[in-house]
């Protein structure tokens, strides 16, 4: 067991098991994109890429219902099943509303057969994804973190039993693993716990604001996030090549298997800290973001140390033709470790509910990432180097620019924290 677990001193066990299962689905996960590195061509790699990005523009369309109703739940624990309806109804109208819009382009001939079974797989497997992340956001609100647990490790290790097929039916078996997780996660959901599923419908729009008040600028910054992706993914596509999308799937790959620990534990805190917040518990609310921090310190250097170890001989031993992007994810690991310490910040807002602050330092800090990328692309000078250096910068910029607002928005943090 890892040392710094022993910060986990709510609800101990459920917690050391969720990041512990965590880490087991990231080791599974990390082995099934080998696979993809060792039998796909650059090509395919970037397909998949391209179609992942497809799936992220469908979070865009959230507008802060997730983040609302994940809040909601937090504060209020007990709340009633509006939020789920309410989340059910505005989904399934996007999900037609795109999938109407999707049909026409292909009557149209805006689109090839092709591209409609890619999209039409990206609409899906978007919607899925979406209510999956609420399903697991309810569970944490509300403590449920072994059922959380069972479902992913579940679901992981099923998907990761159809790995025979990517030999045999190349870029088609690497889609049917990929998101094959996430549809046996939701049908294992439902099938077990039928209350997650609406009894009704709901489109009253008093109650969809009571929602988007408290998750709306949540979003925003996430979308914001999101179109850096999008800047990125497409500004390597456009300037370079899609094949080159493939030869920075290492450092994406590392990207989001590093943010899955760091990930789960924002799930795990989260939840406490608006509550204690809320209640003004702000002793019990301090020593939980200290705990925070040095668990988020604790993993960035077991992170670097299993990283500065094995990274290399994995990726030689097993997919030698990606050792190109060994010295991408090196470049871009300092800006990851300095997002990863000062996440508390971040929490500090969410809990006190001043969100401003993460609206203006995502704004910044996309704005240096498209700048950079646009400039360098059209003088003909971005490299996937440059592009790594950028993307270290970046987190850079996200975290210095949160600290900034701190000092900004000082006086407010202080009225609320004092409020009796």
């Amino acid at each position: 067991m890892i040392p710094f677990l022993k910060f986990f001193k709510f609800n101990q066990k459920a917690n050391i098991g969720y990041v512990s299962l965590t880490l087991l689905t990231t080791g599974i996960r990390f082995f099934k994109g080998f696979v993809l590195m060792k039998f796909l061509s650059f090509q395919d790699l970037g397909i998949i890429t391209l179609i992942s990005a497809v799936m992220g523009l469908f979070s865009l369309l959230q507008f802060g219902f997730l983040n609302g109703g994940y809040r909601i739940y937090s504060a209020h624990p007990t709340t009633s099943k509006s939020v789920d309806e309410i989340i059910y109804s505005y989904f399934l109208s996007i999900t037609l509303l795109m999938g109407l819009i999707t049909v026409i382009l292909l009557f149209t001939e805006q689109l090839t057969g092709t591209e409609f079974i890619y999209a039409l797989m990206a609409l899906i497997f978007g919607l899925i994804l979406i209510l999956n992340n609420w399903i697991r956001n309810r569970y944490i609100a509300t403590g449920k973190l072994k059922t959380v647990n069972y479902l992913n490790l579940f679901s992981t290790l099923i998907s990761m039993s159809l790995l025979i097929t990517i030999p045999y039916w190349g870029l088609y078996g690497a889609l049917l693993v990929t998101f094959s997780i996430e549809l046996l996660f939701y049908v294992f959901a439902v099938f077990f716990d039928k209350e997650l599923l609406p009894k009704k419908l709901n489109f009253k729009l008093n109650e969809w604001k009571g929602i988007l008040k408290f998750g709306f600028i949540p979003f925003l910054s996430g979308v914001i996030l999101i179109i850096n992706t999008q800047v990125e993914t497409w500004g390597i596509a456009k300037f370079i090549s899609t094949e080159a999308l493939g030869q920075f799937y290492l450092p994406k790959l590392y990207i989001t298997l590093f943010m899955i620990l760091p990930t789960a534990y924002s799930q795990l805190f989260f939840p406490k800290a608006v509550n204690f917040f809320s209640r003004k518990e702000f002793l019990k609310f301090k020593n939980l973001m200290k705990k925070y921090f040095f668990l988020n310190l604790g993993t960035g250097i077991f992170i670097f140390i299993v990283t500065y170890f094995l990274l290399t001989p994995i990726v030689t031993g097993l997919v030698p033709k990606h050792t190109l992007g060994i010295q991408y994810v090196w470049i871009i690991i300092p800006g990851l470790l300095l997002y990863l310490i000062f996440q508390p910040i971040n929490l500090i807002y969410y809990a006190s509910d001043i969100l401003k602050p993460l609206l203006f330092s995502s704004i910044i800090a996309v704005s240096f990432t498209t700048i950079c990328l646009l400039g360098l692309g059209l003088f003909g000078e971005l490299s996937l180097f440059t592009v790594s250096l950028i993307k270290c910068i970046y987190y850079g910029v996200l975290v210095i620019s949160s600290m900034g607002f701190i000092l900004v928005y000082m006086r407010k943090l202080k009225s609320k924290y004092q409020e009796v």
